[in-house]
């Protein structure tokens, strides 16, 4: 999971210069699952996800 949280984190850290809205199953896409897999295997990074989509 420390993989997936650092990626997530990258991503969450570029969102600044997307010109794209980046959705939760953008995140999760580019960290290599479904947005179903993400909340079922790791609901802390989907929730983490969700915040930083929401903002």
């Amino acid at each position: 999971m420390a993989a997936q949280g650092a990626r997530l984190e990258a991503v969450i850290a570029d969102l600044p210069n997307q010109t794209e809205r980046v959705t939760i199953e953008k995140m999760a896409a580019d960290l290599g699952v479904t947005s179903a897999c993400l909340s079922q295997i790791y609901p802390e990074l989907a929730a983490l996800a969700g915040t930083a989509a929401r903002e």
